[in-house]
């Protein structure tokens, strides 16, 4: 009788799972922050009538960052496996700096 083939599945111990999980999620989260504060400075600089000039705006946008940085390095733990983070949060990056180009050619000054 000939053995099935069976899948074997290298797990990762939970510490190190965990460790990279959070690495994931810093480094999604960043890239993650910056795209949706570009996307809002494209949307201020057309909806304000003086545009980004004022220092407030910048500090809005600056502050911006952090919240989403933090909600998404929280967000990495939520998946099951490393190889799942990376995808979801590589796939979720790629959608949010599309939205930046997208942004930026629908809302240029005319």
């Amino acid at each position: 009788m000939s053995m099935p083939c069976l899948r074997i599945r290298r797990v990762l111990p939970a510490s190190l799972s965990l460790a990279l999980k959070c690495l994931i999620g810093t480094l999604g989260g960043l890239g993650a922050g910056i795209a949706v504060s570009a996307m809002t400075a494209s949307v201020l600089s057309v909806s304000t009538p003086a545009g980004l000039n004022t220092a407030n705006q910048y500090q809005t946008l600056m502050w911006l960052v952090l919240p989403i940085w933090i909600a998404f390095s929280a967000l990495a733990c939520v998946w099951r496996s490393v190889r799942r983070a990376v995808l979801c949060m590589g796939l979720i990056n790629l959608i949010l700096y599309a939205g930046v180009l997208v942004c930026q050619r629908l809302c240029q000054p005319a």
